[in-house]
């Protein structure tokens, strides 16, 4: 059970990491791909990704922030080439990696904003990863209705928001 609790949030919260604080990028004699950038590359060209966005809490938790259409697009983006690709290096070896991670989510759930987050280093890091996280989390969430909007939003347009007021103040 760990190692699927685990497994499931692998390849995401890595990639926030690296998209937080800017690991493994290209340069400094590394030659490493910029996951992070590579992550945020593959959601925004997902059929019904509507939106990515990456931040780093007071905490420490870097973090990437994804709005889906709906329950079939998070799922496109899971088993796309571009997840599979970054996340397979990280979850090698785990037999019981998640064959469905949206079994208890209804069929016709949407809009859907996922948050992967993950924190570098720490007292007590994660065995079996190749760089030390102490925390790592993909978490999903749909839109109450309600909330305000003046001159722009967290979300993106797309991202349907039931009886949300929009204001923009006069000149």
């Amino acid at each position: 059970m760990r190692k699927t609790m685990l497994s499931v949030g692998v390849l995401g919260g890595i990639a926030a990491g690296l998209a937080g604080l800017g690991v493994m990028q290209e340069g400094e004699g590394r030659g490493q791909p910029d996951l992070g950038a590579m992550l945020i590359e593959g959601l925004m060209n997902t059929e019904g990704c509507l939106g990515a966005d990456a931040a780093q809490t007071r905490s420490g938790k870097n973090c990437i922030f994804a709005w889906f259409k709906d329950k079939k697009a998070v799922q496109d983006w899971y088993y796309s080439q571009a997840h599979r690709r970054i996340m397979g290096p990280m979850v090698n070896g785990i037999e019981d990696f998640e064959p469905n991670p949206l079994q208890f989510v209804p069929d016709d759930t949407g809009p859907i904003m996922v948050i992967a987050t993950i924190t570098m280093g720490g007292d007590d890091p994660i065995p079996g990863f190749p760089m030390p996280i102490s925390q790592i989390s993909i978490e999903m969430f749909s839109p109450l209705p309600g909330g305000v909007e003046i001159n722009g939003r967290f979300s993106p347009e797309g991202f349907k928001i039931e009886h949300m007021k929009s204001y923009t103040p006069e000149e």
